[in-house]
């Protein structure tokens, strides 16, 4: 609140000024400060007051900070249950269906690098086209359908890729 300044006061002050020795514009400044330091003494004992009378305005505030506090901790809780809730129920098909993207992806195969003769002209090393199969068994669901199709792409025996597919390790296979 602006208070006005009274007669009494604006003479109180430049009485101090002439006294001090202070220019114009330094006792402004200490007149404004220690207006400023009375105020601030007399609003703490107000409050005090209040506060040993049971007056309740430090109660009150205190009470209203707690309550803001609390609402605070409320709203955050909240928003995250709410983002748990939306990443699991509302996104979840989505993500389920990004993740399975990430587990399976095309590799290219790179270039054919060249043979590798010994001193004599004979061949060490060929180059031949070879892919390989890797299966997780925990993450097959059925289990003799898989041997099934992968039997049939690879001319491979049903009945022994089914028993691989039922052991808990991950097995490694050529076609």
């Amino acid at each position: 609140a602006l208070k006005m300044r009274t007669a009494e006061e604006n003479s109180d002050c430049a009485a101090q000024r002439r006294t001090m020795g202070f220019s114009s514009n330094h006792g402004k400044f200490f007149c404004q400060l220690k207006r400023i330091f009375v105020n601030f003494r007399a609003r703490s004992k107000r409050i005090k007051h209040n506060t040993r009378q049971g007056g309740g305005y430090a109660a009150t505030l205190l009470r209203k900070r707690l309550f803001a506090a609390g609402a605070a901790v409320a709203f955050l809780f909240l928003a995250v249950a709410f983002r748990f809730f939306w990443i699991q129920v509302v996104e979840g098909d989505a993500l389920r269906s990004r993740a399975f993207g990430q587990w399976t992806r095309e590799i290219p195969v790179t270039a054919a690098r060249g043979e590798i003769y010994d001193a004599n002209g004979v061949l060490l090393a060929d180059n031949a086209a070879a892919y390989a199969v890797y299966a997780r068994p925990n993450a097959v669901k059925d289990k003799r359908r898989a041997a099934e199709v992968l039997a049939g792409l690879f001319g491979l025996d049903e009945a022994e890729l089914y028993s691989r597919l039922r052991l808990s390790s991950s097995w490694r296979g050529a076609g």
